[in-house]
């Protein structure tokens, strides 16, 4: 009889370990992170520490573009990782999740009487903006199309389109009224069509109905109650001021967490519904099917992803990663993998930022659904183990450690100590901004890329010194090269410089249209050292506006860091 009872008991606790216990309803945290987040092991909250260090040394060993992760569960964090050189308490650009929280704004606008309805007419709120040669159909696009995605209007400014669409769009000084003086595809609310235009046009309602740009409104009601700090956020604003609400902004991944943990909340901080548990509810349900995730509510998304759903399969196949399993829960999305979780099923928040490039998107996602939830084993604390605690911490501090990054050789060029060194002929140094990371060489002439964390690409290349032509003519020449990759190439400036090692170097500004659709700025120092031409180029897309003081800042670190 006691062999019975002790084969059950090992049954039932085995069962307990082995098979996730999924959340049947949402346990209110025993504290709220609105000062600090406490943090906890995994263990003790259920999560199997052996999964996550699979995860961080496979991170590791592909050496995956993930900049952050931040695991909570049951209110705790559980996982605080950070891979060099992003480093925990900076702000990262998010892209599109922006849109996640300008749908929470546009919840609390509703609830506090600031807007009528998502019933009510895009133009009620712009009649100043209309032409009469307009779309009828326009009349009919209500605040509700826009959010899910369904407006009809022929925008052709997603990742489908080459972002021409938004390109059109910022070279007009009223974004508003070229948008809603476009054709339409459709009848609204018909079909899915993606649209950051669409998503800027909601910020644009939140400015004309509330009276408050869209960062100060979110401030006060809810960035302030989450214990958000205004220093911790930044937004882009367009040209008359208004911020851009399709992306743009900039926090730190602990405060996204925040911002996930508020909607697996229904809406409650600190007791108090921040955002109505109807409109939490009602903006994470499908609306539509969708095309990069399966389906779309007001800005957010769920389901498998659907996107290029062959290119998915073989990236998961190169990986080495399963299909994808169909989770109950949904997520805030952004270009080169950011991403917020929100898992009520396992009382989880999830987020990821990442520098990741095309294909690579995915990753995040799959790391979600075969590392992160398979370690969710049990509802209560499990026992911890010495030496699994030992090397997920080790893995945890580790991997912020700061690391060389090489590109052809490591006497070619590598960077250490936020320097870029050549040691072979003609050698030279560069200090690079905080934070830039590893990029891909475009071309067989480039030693090095980085980029910065505001989005600028660094390179330098050395080539041989065309024959017959002086330093000063030099740059001035790469205009040609410019062309093979964009177009409307201007010359806009060569000027005389000398460098802090009192060397004489050329500095060369171009503005040109990379792929004949993004705006960008690129200055080129040039200098002549050992029988070659060295160039250092530093480019950014100059329509981004609060982009600028970055890019000066950052091109006054390259110049005075760059000796031979």
């Amino acid at each position: 009889m006691f062999k019975l009872k002790t084969f059950f008991l090992l049954f039932l606790l085995s069962c307990q370990i082995k098979a996730p216990l999924l959340k049947k309803g949402i346990d209110r945290p025993s504290y709220w992170p609105t000062e600090v987040w406490k943090q906890s092991t995994p263990e003790k909250q259920g999560v199997d520490s052996k999964k996550l260090i699979e995860m961080m040394e496979l991170i590791k060993d592909k050496d995956y573009k993930i900049d952050s992760i931040s695991i909570i569960r049951n209110g705790f964090l559980v996982t605080d990782y950070y891979k060099y050189p992003f480093k925990k308490g900076k702000k990262h650009i998010i892209h599109s999740v922006s849109k996640s929280f300008l749908s929470a704004l546009v919840g609390i606008a509703i609830d506090k009487g600031f807007i009528k309805s998502v019933k009510t007419k895009v133009i009620g709120f712009f009649p100043d903006k209309l032409s009469p040669n307009m779309d009828e159909n326009i009349k009919d696009i209500t605040l509700e199309h826009l959010l899910m995605m369904a407006s009809g209007l022929k925008t052709e400014d997603s990742w489908h389109h080459k972002w021409v669409g938004l390109r059109k769009m910022k070279s007009h000084d009223d974004w508003v009224k070229y948008l809603l003086n476009l054709p339409m595809e459709r009848d609204p609310g018909t079909k899915f069509e993606y649209s950051n235009g669409v998503s800027y046009l909601i910020s644009a309602i939140l400015f004309k109905s509330t009276k408050m740009k869209p960062q100060e409104f979110a401030q006060k009601y809810l960035f302030d109650p989450l214990g958000i700090s205004e220093s911790d956020i930044r937004w882009e604003l367009d040209p008359r001021g208004i911020h851009i609400g399709w992306g743009g902004m900039r926090m730190r991944p602990i405060d996204m967490a925040k911002f996930g943990l508020l909607y697996l909340n229904k809406g409650i901080w600190e007791g108090k519904q921040i955002v109505s548990k109807n409109w939490v509810e009602s903006s994470t349900k499908k609306y539509l099917d969708s095309d990069l995730y399966k389906n779309y509510g007001y800005q957010w998304w769920s389901g498998p992803a659907y996107f290029n759903i062959e290119k998915a399969w073989r990236f998961k196949w190169n990986f080495g990663f399963k299909s994808d399993p169909i989770e109950n829960y949904y997520m805030a999305v952004g270009f080169m993998g950011q991403f917020i979780y929100v898992i009520p099923d396992r009382n989880m928040v999830v987020v990821f930022t990442s520098h990741l490039e095309d294909s690579e998107n995915f990753i995040p996602k799959a790391l979600l659904d075969e590392y992160i939830l398979p370690a969710v084993i049990s509802n209560t604390f499990i026992k911890e183990e010495k030496n699994v605690t030992e090397k997920f911490n080790f893995l945890i501090s580790s991997s912020t450690k700061e690391r060389n990054f090489i590109w052809h050789s490591r006497r070619e060029g590598f960077t250490q100590k936020k320097l870029f060194i050549r040691k072979e002929i003609p050698s030279l140094k560069l200090k690079l901004p905080e934070g830039s990371t590893k990029s891909k060489l475009l071309s067989e002439n480039e030693i090095m890329a980085m980029t910065t964390p505001e989005g600028g690409r660094i390179a330098i290349s050395i080539n041989n010194i065309p024959e017959g032509v002086s330093l000063k003519k030099a740059g001035p020449l790469i205009k040609e090269a410019f062309k093979s990759v964009g177009s409307q190439v201007k010359l806009i400036s060569n000027e005389r410089i000398t460098l802090n090692d009192k060397k004489v170097a050329f500095k060369t500004s171009f503005e040109w249209k990379y792929l004949s659709l993004f705006d960008v700025r690129t200055v080129i120092i040039s200098i002549f050292k050992k029988g070659r031409w060295v160039t250092m180029s530093y480019s950014y897309d100059y329509l981004n506006e609060s982009s600028e003081p970055f890019f000066e800042n950052d091109l006054a670190v390259l110049t005075s860091g760059l000796t031979f």
